[in-house]
């Protein structure tokens, strides 16, 4: 990816840098500030000589799009010259990440997982006492 990607100056600029994608084992997020840029960002990636040598095969069931911030826009991002469906929110590295911005959804989300645990803890307990 970071070849497929080098020497790209589409992005999000965040302190003067402009930063493309995020990375983490097999999941990339690309960040471009429009979307005009996500599709060009999307057609190198897909169509680099670099993601083939190396055997990347983008999913288009698995990949989504997303316009993070106070405006609603759709969106028509093509890979493989299929529609990539526009998601409102995901769960990426254990976060909700919301199309409005919010963090309800995820901070819900993470309060449920810590009840679960919780109850779980306590059927534990109560089982080590009978």
């Amino acid at each position: 990816m970071a070849l497929a990607l080098d020497g790209n100056e589409i992005g999000a600029y965040i302190s003067g840098t402009c930063i493309s994608e995020l990375r983490f084992a097999n999941n990339t997020c690309l960040l471009p500030n429009c979307t005009d840029g996500l599709q060009q960002i999307v057609d190198k990636v897909h169509t680099t000589r670099t993601s083939n040598r190396f055997g990347l095969k983008v999913n288009c069931a698995k990949t989504e799009v997303q316009c993070i911030g106070r405006d609603e826009q759709q969106m028509k991002i093509l890979l493989e010259n299929q529609e990539l469906q526009q998601s409102e929110e995901f769960v990426y590295l254990g976060g909700v990440i919301s199309q409005d911005t919010s963090c309800q959804k995820d901070v819900a989300r993470r309060i449920g997982l810590a009840a679960g645990i919780v109850r779980r803890l306590h059927k534990v307990r109560k089982d080590e006492y009978n």
